[in-house]
């Protein structure tokens, strides 16, 4: 990645996407923060990032915001345990990923991170669980976890689809969440490198 290049964040007002955007600032990139009208950026407001309003729901607002963008790090997501609607949590975390990884296709993005949920992971008995124990989607419990899987499984088909019809982008769907702990990644024993990094890259 070159830091010549512009990056949107989505979900950049909240933990995970805030912590990405402090990384990628100081890497030296420009970074573009899709955020809603409501959304908090107290944290955001000494990083000089642009701020585009939008949402993962609104597809034009989405290809608007990648306009002129090479990397995209997808961490917006409706992360409530609970809702009495359970269809507004599918709606976001998986509509909203795919349209955004369709806007990205056809802004003929060169690479997407995905970020996914350690809600994804299934347990391991006798050790320590992680992105070689996925759970199955009829073995989690609420809508966020089902949510979280099915749009994981969604980004792996559309990467998938696009390396057999011979494309060159770079996708990258992982479960980062366990990052969320370390706003400062550098304390991340895992480095966003490695096997159990939280990250998987698929190039296609």
């Amino acid at each position: 990645m070159s830091t010549q290049d512009k990056v949107l964040v989505t979900g950049a007002s909240g933990f995970i996407g805030s912590a990405i955007a402090h990384k990628l600032v100081e890497a030296g990139f420009s970074v573009r923060a899709l955020v809603r009208s409501a959304s908090p950026r107290a944290q955001l407001t000494d990083l000089g990032l642009e701020f585009f309003e939008g949402d993962v729901l609104d597809r034009k607002s989405l290809d608007r915001a990648l306009a002129g963008i090479r990397y995209v790090f997808h961490a917006a997501a409706d992360y409530r345990l609970w809702a009495r609607d359970p269809g507004e949590i599918f709606a976001t975390n998986v509509e909203g990923t795919r349209n955004l990884m369709e806007a990205a296709i056809d802004a003929a993005v060169q690479r997407v991170v995905h970020t996914s949920s350690v809600g994804t992971i299934a347990l391991r008995p006798g050790g320590v669980a992680d992105e070689s124990t996925p759970l199955r989607e009829d073995e989690a419990i609420g809508a966020y976890k089902r949510s979280k899987i099915a749009a994981e499984r969604l980004v792996e088909k559309m990467v998938a689809e696009r390396g057999r019809r011979g494309y060159r982008q770079s996708f990258g769907a992982g479960r980062a969440a366990r990052c969320a702990a370390y706003a400062d990644w550098s304390n991340y024993p895992g480095r966003l490198e490695g096997p159990h990094s939280g990250i998987r890259r698929y190039r296609t």
